[in-house]
């Protein structure tokens, strides 16, 4: 069975790095993996993609062509890449592989909203497996009210995209708070720590996103990574053969 990892987060989270990075660490340990380039507005690259969507789709192109700004060109990008998916999906199929490693759009809310996006997902979910990674930056997790919204938006991306789903720290050789696997694994501290530590307006709608995550919370043990020490990648492997196996507690 083939294994469809999509690299998922916000704008700067690490998803092109430990594409690289994690798709080198596999072939070094003998499977066969390639890296695809999913993002039509991608400027650059730290390595050369086994596949690049831009040369069927490129955003820029379609700034020119069309006449749009760089919002309106991605979104007409990701409409053009459903109604042309047999034919550049075709050349990924052309490799022999067992996983298939896609970098995302850096806009997240291109993937939540654009029916188009979901429908290329999944479409690629018919051939092979579909897992996400779906990474939240370190220096985010410091502050509780980002964690308490970022864990909001993976959980409404998980069922977006309708796939099994795990959470991991990117970029993890940077400081982390000691704290850290109690926010992630239970609601009411995370909603203490909201309390104390947040400021204005914004605190009180993190206390209420956090009783809404208190409803579905994220049961898995912590996966951190870093791309630049290149270190967690063993457990960020097996926690995506566990997702696939099995539903709900990957503690």
């Amino acid at each position: 069975m083939i294994f469809n990892i999509f690299f998922l987060g916000n704008a700067g989270c690490g998803k092109t790095r430990l594409a690289y990075a994690f798709n080198r660490w596999l072939k070094g340990r003998g499977f066969k993996s390639i890296v695809c380039n999913l993002d039509p507005a991608a400027e650059y690259f730290p390595y050369t993609p086994d596949f690049d969507i831009k040369g069927y789709v490129d955003a820029r192109k379609l700034m020119v062509e069309e006449g749009l700004g760089p919002n309106g060109a991605i979104l007409s990008s990701v409409d053009r890449m459903l109604k042309m998916f047999r034919v550049w999906f075709n050349d990924i199929l052309n490799y022999d592989v067992d996983f298939r490693i896609f970098d995302t759009p850096g806009q997240l809310e291109i993937l939540l909203y654009r029916n188009s996006a979901i429908s290329i997902i999944s479409k690629i979910g018919e051939k092979g497996r579909n897992v996400g990674v779906f990474l939240v930056e370190a220096k985010l997790v410091r502050d509780p009210v980002s964690l308490t919204v970022l864990l909001m938006q993976a959980n409404i991306t998980k069922v977006r995209l309708d796939m099994p789903t795990v959470l991991v720290i990117s970029k993890s050789d940077l400081k982390l708070r000691n704290d850290l696997e109690m926010l992630l694994s239970n609601s009411e501290y995370l909603e203490n720590r909201v309390v104390v530590e947040g400021v204005g307006g914004q605190k009180s709608a993190a206390i209420l996103l956090c009783k809404a995550l208190a409803q579905m919370p994220w049961r898995q043990r912590i996966i951190k990574v870093s791309s630049s020490k290149r270190s967690g990648f063993k457990n960020l492997y097996e926690i995506i053969n566990e997702a696939m196996c099995v539903c709900g507690d990957l503690t």
